[in-house]
């Protein structure tokens, strides 16, 4: 880790919130699923509809984040200036509504998504996700997709959950850990207040680390045996070579919380179409507005993620 690392992921939300972004107009999408262990489990979004148009964004927030996000905003308006429609979704729990709540591999809200009747008319789709939103948008490439997706896109995602799960329990993180975490019990404590949870809030009030937290509620909700079947079953990075949909995983050499080193060895996989880009002076989805960009004049991140998406379309 270095201080241009930090500085980007601290100092971005701070330019965001003098600055914030300006996202089209939106409307509530609501959808549900059947859970074999909640049942009926209900999925909320903003959705951005552009009529006659039919190209989708679906943007997935990461890990203690929702729709609301300036990432995602800024996302969803940078898709209405490519005259795409876009949905922001909100992750099992994050809205504090439902039944439910989510884990780094849980793919169903995409599924769900995708087949909910206001995206039928939709003819190309492509999947912008960051941080662990862009590792659940990995994992559904290697699954059976929806034939409309036409491109991935993941932003700082982790690809190894062994190697940053150790990374982000460490203590030179732990201002990262305890920001994640306290935005995860306050969605637990929520849900507790009305649905049955694992483990009691007043021990999850007590977790310090991802460990803790992954052992308490994820392993026991969607029974892995530990953590470390949890971490070493939905790590998207060995699978990446099964990925047939062009993808694009965009790094940041100096990201203080998903370490380039645990990135690094899973790119480049043999016989895939995955692409990736890496970035310095960057943090962890803090980039600046103008990037150096390959075979292209400086522009922001999502203009050119939009504009890889659509190169790429039917």
């Amino acid at each position: 880790m270095n201080l241009r690392g930090h500085a980007w992921t601290l100092l971005s939300p701070l330019r965001d919130y003098w600055n914030p972004p300006c996202p089209p107009p939106s409307s509530d999408w609501i959808a549900t699923s059947i859970d074999p262990v909640r049942g009926e489990v209900r999925h909320t979004g903003r959705w951005s509809h552009l009529p006659d148009n039919k190209s989708l964004v679906i943007i997935v927030h990461g890990l203690g984040g929702n729709p609301e996000r300036p990432y995602c905003l800024k996302a969803a308006s940078i898709a209405n200036r490519f005259a795409c429609s876009s949905l922001r979704i909100s992750l099992r729990g994050a809205d504090h509504r439902g039944n439910d709540f989510h884990h780094a591999g849980l793919t169903e809200d995409l599924h769900t998504a995708l087949l909910s009747p206001q995206l039928a008319g939709y003819q190309s789709i492509f999947l912008l996700g960051y941080s662990v939103g862009g590792h659940i948008c990995l994992r559904y490439a290697t699954e059976n997709m929806d034939p409309r997706v036409q491109g991935v896109a993941a932003v700082c995602p982790p690809l190894d959950l062994v190697a940053v799960g150790r990374a982000m329990d460490s203590r030179s993180r732990s201002f990262y850990r305890h920001s994640i975490l306290n935005s995860l019990k306050r969605m637990y404590c929520v849900l507790a207040k009305n649905h049955a949870v694992p483990t009691p809030t007043s021990i999850v009030n007590r977790v310090r680390t991802f460990r803790e937290w992954d052992s308490l509620t994820i392993v026991p909700r969607f029974g892995f045996e530990d953590v470390a079947h949890y971490y070493r079953s939905m790590s998207v990075g060995p699978h990446l070579g099964s990925i047939t949909v062009p993808t694009l995983i965009v790094s940041s050499v100096e990201d203080p919380m998903i370490p380039f080193e645990t990135v690094a060895p899973y790119l480049h996989p043999r016989g895939s179409s995955v692409e990736d880009i890496q970035f310095t002076g960057s943090g962890h989805i803090g980039f600046p507005t103008k990037l150096p960009l390959p075979r292209s004049s400086r522009m922001d991140l999502e203009s050119h993620i939009l504009r890889w998406f659509l190169e790429r379309s039917d």
